[in-house]
């Protein structure tokens, strides 16, 4: 149900996403590895030629703005694992380079930076961070059918419809509000206000707080108030 922020005063619990440092740090361990498995399937698949050659990665991020901080974590946190596997002689004998630009979490620099990782052959897309900005690459990657991997964000665009050219590590947001709901329908609580970003990261958390009491069978009133007005 929609209602004001009145109702949502009267929600007896609120809502929120955040994400803590201890899951972001392994959350983006469990991208880097994940990776590492596929660079040496690339360097193993490499002809002679391309065996010479680094595999270079390209990563548009925040390193500006309200959204630096979980930018520049996300690509210090692989340039520090990249630099150990290159000290140790790299993938199959191949180095392996990170090339970040910054996209201010604004999605049409975000386009405009994965436009020009494509143009400059990059092996894959990697580690980006954010729905808005996944969203606006997404269409770029597939039309030029270089992998997606391992993007910051669990919104159900990555995952619906099938895209071949996308891998995901981390949970969906759909995955982790169910849980939520689940824990908080089970304490019997049935009001829940949501307070969300109103871009497509927010619409996203959103979503899945709204689809699973339909799932669960369960009546419960949502409060929705929006973080961000505009």
């Amino acid at each position: 149900m929609s209602s004001t922020s009145t109702g949502a005063s009267r929600a007896r619990t609120a809502f929120c996403a955040p994400q803590s440092r201890k899951f972001a740090l392994f959350t983006r361990t469990k991208i880097i590895r994940t990776l590492s498995t596929l660079l040496v399937t690339v360097a193993a698949a490499a002809t002679p030629v391309l065996a010479q050659q680094d595999i270079v990665l390209g990563q548009s991020v925040a390193l500006s703005g309200p959204a630096a901080e979980l930018g520049r974590e996300m690509q210090l946190g692989a340039q520090l694992y990249f630099d150990d596997i290159n000290a140790t002689g790299g993938i199959r004998g191949r180095n392996i380079v990170l090339k970040t630009l910054d996209d201010g979490y604004e999605p049409a620099r975000a386009e405009t930076n994965t436009r020009k990782l494509i143009d400059d052959d990059v092996h894959a897309l990697f580690g980006y961070v954010g729905t808005p900005t996944a969203a606006a690459s997404i269409p770029l990657a597939t039309t030029a059918k270089v992998p997606f991997f391992g993007a910051f964000t669990g919104a159900e665009l990555l995952r619906a419809p099938f895209n071949r050219y996308i891998f995901n590590v981390r949970a969906s947001y759909f995955d982790e509000t169910e849980l939520i709901v689940k824990q908080l329908t089970a304490e019997g609580l049935t009001r829940i206000a949501v307070f969300h970003q109103n871009d497509a990261y927010g619409q996203a958390g959103l979503a899945g707080v709204e689809k699973w009491p339909l799932l669960l069978r369960q009546w419960v009133g949502i409060a929705k108030v929006d973080s961000l007005k505009g």
